[in-house]
Formats: structure tokens, sequence, C-alpha cells
């Protein structure tokens, strides 16, 4: 996201399902639909083309107990 580094301030990825990815997004003050194009293109390349991502956008993220931020959720075999 070098491209971008104003568009998204944090973000965290849920997996849903084995082909299904929900991305939270903090917007900042850079054009957030191209970072989110590219965002998608670059999961896309890792993870294959057949998967659906749904963005959405909110005014923050919690955080864990430590202070981190979680960046990668998994709610498969839940």
């Amino acid at each position: 996201m070098k491209n971008y580094p104003h568009s998204i301030l944090h973000f965290r990825v849920t997996q849903k399902t084995e082909d299904l990815f929900e991305i939270e997004v903090v917007p900042g003050s850079g054009p957030m639909e191209r970072a989110e194009h590219l965002f998608e293109h670059l999961m896309k390349k890792q993870l294959g083309k057949n998967i659906q991502i749904h963005f959405r956008r909110v005014p923050s993220i919690g955080r864990v107990p430590s202070g981190k931020l979680r960046y990668f959720i998994s709610e498969i075999n839940k």
C-alpha cells in the first residue's frame, strides 16, 4: 500500500469462509477507491482470483487488550 500511504489508516481482514473476506478499513485523507482496488488486486494475486472481497469503511478498529491491532481474523472452524 506504499502507493497510497494516506488512504487507509488501519485495516482488519476477516476471513468469513474459505473464499470470502471482509475488510474493515479506517479511511484516511487519500483516494479510497484506488487504495481498495489495489488492496483487492494484491489479495487476489496471493489467494486466487476467485475469492470474494467486501470492503466496509468504519470510523475505528478496536485493539486487543495488549493495545495492538489485530490485522487478520479467521472465522473458519469457529
